[in-house]
């Protein structure tokens, strides 16, 4: 089984498409944290401040307006305006500029880079690009040996065809598990260069980064789920556009008809279960009182049986079908 599983991961890893896709995973990674790191800088407090001072003002004359319309009758009394706390605490909501009566561009000035936002919410950016890598790379490593014929040759030499099947998987896993680590730290080391550059670090604490480790791991379960789904599908089908096209239809087409039939169908939907395993559970206002949740254990508990499902199912197929 070593010796099998070893053999799986060097004909993974010496696939063209593997490194070239990988490679340009890793790039997209680094220009998404160059772009973003480009539109931050720590040297703007007086730009900011200028922009708060104007934004501020006109928050004032417009209450003021408000206020007036409102004592006048045209404005209901139950009306409410933004509070001057919620206006500085978002700085996308503009007035109009009480010099010219026109809102101004509202578009804030650069920030500092903050790594303790941008590390949670980019590290799950990753992980869902790894994700994607890893649906593409299982349904290729699949496809691609049935189109080649050496899957036959294999068999010849281990004819026991469900070690075989585990032998791959285990592959992928770690081919999957790799590239996430890989990504991940690539984003990490950006970041850091990013936030010492451009922006801070301040808040960087021990509890941040085991946040960040375990958002890893939970990247490395999404991309080896991913890795098998289309793995199975292609190895089933003996053809890698078959889990592409399964793939896009269930992701872009299927799912979204279910949520908008019945949205409490979405916990046991693949995209919002793999949404809920990331942030480590979500929570979706229905409007009917009873919002729909789903805890991260759960996630991860249902994504584990499906893929646990999916993948028996293809080894069935695969042990009854002739191999020629």
């Amino acid at each position: 089984m070593t010796r099998l599983v070893r053999v799986e991961i060097l004909r993974l890893f010496s696939r063209r498409l593997v490194r070239i896709v990988g490679a340009l995973a890793l790039l997209l990674v680094a220009v998404i944290v160059a772009i973003d790191g480009a539109n931050h800088t720590n040297d703007n407090a007086a730009e900011f401040a200028r922009f708060n001072q104007q934004r501020l003002a006109g928050y004032e004359q417009a209450r003021a307006s408000f206020e007036d319309e409102q004592r006048a009758g045209r404005i209901p009394p139950d009306a409410t305006f933004p509070t001057r706390a919620e206006v500085q605490a978002d700085p996308q909501q503009c007035f109009p500029d009480p010099t010219t009566a026109e809102p101004f561009d509202c578009s804030p000035p650069k920030q500092p880079y903050a790594i303790t936002v941008k590390l949670p919410d980019f590290g799950r950016a990753v992980a869902v690009i790894c994700m994607i890598l890893a649906f593409l790379i299982g349904a290729s490593a699949a496809g691609a040996e049935w189109a080649a014929g050496t899957m036959q040759s294999l068999l010849y030499w281990e004819p026991r065809r469900v070690r075989v099947v585990f032998a791959k998987v285990l592959g992928l896993v770690v081919a999957a598990a790799t590239a996430v680590v890989l990504a991940e730290a690539l984003f990490t080391v950006a970041a850091l260069i990013a936030a010492q550059t451009r922006g801070t670090t301040t808040g960087l604490t021990s509890d941040l980064w085991v946040s960040q480790a375990l958002l890893v791991l939970r990247g490395i379960g999404g991309a080896a789920f991913a890795a098998i789904l289309g793995f199975s599908i292609a190895f089933a089908a003996r053809l890698t556009a078959a889990a592409v096209a399964v793939g896009f239809v269930y992701f872009a087409v299927l799912e979204q008809l279910v949520v908008a039939w019945k949205l409490w169908l979405g916990r046991y939907l693949i995209g919002p279960l793999l949404g809920g395993w990331l942030n480590w559970g979500f929570k979706v206002e229905t409007g009917a009182g009873q919002p729909l949740t789903v805890s991260g254990q759960r996630a991860g508990a249902t994504l584990a049986l499906y893929a646990a499902a999916i993948l028996a199912a293809a080894t069935v197929w695969f042990r009854r079908r002739d191999v020629t």
